[in-house]
């Protein structure tokens, strides 16, 4: 488990879980820390990204419904194994007032799988640069993910909130359809129509 230094922060020395910390049970997985994927260079599309923030989203949401909550969450804690499945190490409270804090850094991982980038969180309270993230041509409800964690105080303020916020983003207006079976009968069914309309035109 990761030792914790200034809040924001994750320190690079692994130690044990406090003695004091209330017990959960963490599945032994393979894994790397998000914070080293996202710094040598995320591959993976951003419906796959988005993927893994559900997955952590959900993860927390259930420690939650347990009182456990997150001491210290941050990219080096999520760790991501070679098929993108996501579990979390850290220190765990059942202090609930760290709940928004955690919706918060949150939202500050989203937008770190977003850009590709690993931030320096020393400024908790900072804002992202959602500009970056429309410029990138990320989807609009996708943004507004990071905008709500991000605010102060959070707009989703639960991430059972947060789960169901991520998981409309594929079905929010604008977005296009990625089958490609699907697209490839539309065009052929816009091609048919426009045949039939030149067999007319032309008789």
């Amino acid at each position: 488990m990761a030792e914790i230094g200034t809040p924001g922060h994750c320190r690079e020395d692994i130690g044990e879980r406090n003695a004091a910390s209330p017990a959960v049970s963490l599945p032994m997985m393979d894994g790397d820390p998000l914070e080293d994927r996202i710094r040598f260079g995320l591959e993976e599309s951003v419906a796959t990204r988005t993927g893994m923030a559900v997955q952590l989203a959900r993860l927390l949401a259930d420690w939650n419904a347990k009182g456990i909550y997150h001491e210290d969450l941050c990219a080096l804690h999520v760790l991501v194994s070679a098929d993108n499945q996501v579990s979390l190490s850290g220190p765990q409270t059942n202090d609930e007032s760290r709940l928004e804090q955690s919706i918060h850094q949150f939202g500050w991982i989203l937008f770190q799988l977003l850009t590709g980038r690993v931030e320096d969180l020393a400024c908790e309270k900072r804002l992202p640069n959602l500009d970056e993230l429309y410029r990138a041509g990320m989807p609009p409800a996708l943004i507004k993910v990071v905008e709500d964690c991000t605010a102060s105080p959070p707009r989703l303020a639960t991430f059972s909130r947060v789960v169901r916020a991520l998981e409309t983003v594929g079905k929010a207006p604008g977005q296009t359809s990625s089958n490609p079976q699907l697209t490839a009968i539309l065009i052929l069914g816009c091609l048919a129509g426009l045949t039939a309309i030149l067999w007319i035109l032309v008789r």
